[in-house]
């Protein structure tokens, strides 16, 4: 994880700070069409909005700053994939796709029905840049290329959550409603394969298990992530099996 510098954290807590009193002037929390999260780094990472919402053939990109297009993607990448295709078969601009994850998170219950909010309480949830593979994957197709490149940035977020769930709580099968920044605690950039060495277990072939444990993702997500290594050109599948698992090789030398 890169270090955030203390200039770059304090001008991002300012940014959540003035975000946090245009809410308050609306009296809303997230009652206009774009979230917060998503309008916060489009601030962090080009304060000038007259570069915002630039429309570049077919597509419209968040930012287009000095060469780089910015895409800020608070969800799936998979809408992403045309869009990023288009963008380096018809332009000549570098791509930064720009993913946000809790590494520190409170929630907060919001009420649908009497707009009592819970008091905050922290998860034990901590997102780690690792959990970005999963989605990396939705574009890995298109990668490695010198012209696109994947940051993920790690946050203190404020999450609030509807208590529209099934069970007696209301809170199983419940749905986001908004997050809201509070600081960055890091930062990293994934431009280069070698950039996504550091997922791979130490030997030279494993097993998904084996990954699995290693880089701490499970179950489907796993195999999201090592087909992301794959795709990339990191990682190939062997001639062989460890029982009835599959076996995975590192190919890649930088």
């Amino acid at each position: 994880m890169t270090e955030i510098s203390l200039a770059d954290k304090l001008r991002f807590e300012r940014i959540c700070s003035e975000m946090l009193s245009a809410d308050r002037e609306r009296d809303s929390i997230g009652m206009y069409q774009e979230k917060r999260l998503h309008a916060t780094l489009k601030r962090y990472f080009c304060p000038d909005t007259e570069r915002h919402e630039q429309k570049i053939g077919a597509y419209t990109a968040d930012i287009l700053s000095d060469g780089v297009i910015y895409e800020i993607q608070t969800g799936s990448f998979l809408p992403l994939k045309k869009k990023i295709a288009y963008y380096l078969e018809n332009t000549d601009l570098r791509i930064n796709i720009v993913c946000p994850l809790a590494h520190k998170k409170w929630v907060s219950w919001l009420d649908p029905e009497t707009g009592d909010i819970s008091a905050r309480r922290r998860s034990p949830k901590s997102q780690k840049a690792r959990d970005a593979l999963p989605e990396i994957y939705r574009i890995s197709e298109l990668m490695p290329n010198e012209r696109l490149c994947v940051t993920v940035m790690l946050l203190e977020i404020e999450e609030y959550r509807l208590l529209c769930g099934w069970d007696k709580s209301r809170k199983r099968g419940s749905c986001r409603y908004e997050r809201i920044p509070i600081s960055i605690i890091g930062q990293d950039s994934f431009c280069l394969p070698s950039d996504l060495e550091t997922f791979l277990p130490p030997s030279d072939s494993f097993t998904a298990a084996e990954f699995s444990s290693f880089v701490g993702i499970k179950g489907r997500k796993a195999y999201h992530a090592l087909y992301a290594l794959q795709n990339i050109g990191l990682i190939c599948e062997a001639n062989e099996k460890r029982g009835r698992a599959r076996v995975f090789c590192k190919t890649y030398k930088e």
